[in-house]
């Protein structure tokens, strides 16, 4: 099975290296929509998964097995680092699995970057983004510990963001123990963790705990209303489905009454003063990318220093596609140096 994968990968990524006007033709031609462009890569890639009918998981099981294998096509280089281990870091309710990776671009006491991995609080873990973590500790210089937060159904709201709160704490405690520089701490994620981090840093600021250094939210989930106009517009064909996102919430709240309370959509905090500084990162044909727009806009109204930038061609979940889709490639790169400055 290994083998097979591993020659559906090659054979992926060797389609994928045609030039544009190829690659638009295997696509079935430009896709354009909102006034923007889709990825030719990226369209390649969404027409064969409609070709051959790929349907999202109906169980919890498979849609977390397939998470951890299909990925690997389009999956970042794994990058070797000069350190890593597995350790547990403190939890809302027990111990945590996580992992700490010391990228060899790292200085002395580097920065330390708390992340938490995608997968709407249901799907996802330490090892399905063992590739983008060693990627984005490369890129930015940082050291990174990837977190398991508990996840839903067994676990719902709110114990994925108790737990990164937890973990959060645990890590500015145990930074210089872990070789980091203990003054800068930050916290990031992509998707569902970058829903965790933005509300870390407003629990923070509530309990009267140190802000995070600096957070990184890659197309967050900020509203779980889902009332910005991207959820209708990119809703359907861009991997990220409004079905996908009810499934997602489906198995992750307690009732619908929990769609608008702040630890689930930071969003609709009254207060966003003196929070974290941001780099803040959505993607064009993404249903989160209004939602991550509006989140950026009202940190930067709060005189919160923000970097925003949409990747106007990319889809949800590109932070994981960067061994396969080149502009993804170019998008982590940028977004890693943004975070480096950031925690300067």
């Amino acid at each position: 099975m290994s083998r097979a994968r591993d020659a559906r990968d090659a054979l992926l990524r060797a389609l994928l290296s045609a030039p544009t006007p190829v690659l638009h033709a295997m696509a079935g031609g430009a896709v354009s929509r909102d006034g923007l462009d889709l990825d030719p890569q990226l369209g390649v890639i969404l027409r064969a998964v409609k070709i051959l009918g790929i349907r999202d998981s109906a169980s919890v099981a498979e849609a977390r097995a397939a998470m951890e294998l299909d990925s690997a096509s389009v999956a970042p280089r794994r990058i070797e680092m000069a350190a890593e281990r597995a350790l547990l870091v403190s939890g809302d309710a027990g111990d945590l699995h996580a992992r700490v990776y010391t990228p060899k671009t790292a200085g002395p006491r580097p920065a330390l970057l708390v992340f938490f991995h995608g997968g709407g609080w249901v799907l996802g873990s330490v090892a399905s983004h063992d590739c983008a973590a060693r990627r984005l500790a490369h890129d930015s210089g940082c050291m990174v510990l990837s977190v398991d937060y508990r996840l839903a159904p067994e676990h719902k709201f709110p114990a994925a963001p108790l737990d990164g709160y937890a973990a959060y704490l645990w890590a500015r405690a145990n930074a210089a123990e872990l070789g980091a520089d203990a003054t800068r701490v930050a916290v990031g994620g992509d998707s569902a963790g970058g829903n965790i981090a933005a509300v870390i840093t407003h629990l923070a600021k509530l309990r009267g705990a140190p802000q995070p250094s600096a957070q990184l939210l890659i197309y967050p989930g900020a509203d779980m209303t889902r009332s910005m106009p991207s959820h209708k517009k990119f809703g359907e064909g861009f991997m990220l489905t409004s079905e996908r996102v009810r499934w997602f919430l489906g198995h992750y709240l307690r009732s619908t009454a929990d769609e608008r309370d702040v630890m689930g959509s930071p969003l609709f905090n009254d207060d966003f003063a003196g929070l974290a500084p941001a780099v803040i990162v959505t993607a064009g044909f993404d249903v989160l990318r209004d939602e991550g727009e509006a989140y950026a806009e009202k940190l930067r109204a709060a005189g919160v220093r923000v970097d925003y930038t949409c990747e106007s061609g990319m889809i949800h979940g590109f932070f994981s596609m960067t061994g396969a889709i080149t502009a993804a490639s170019d998008a982590c790169r940028r977004m890693a140096e943004r975070l480096r400055i950031a925690l300067a």
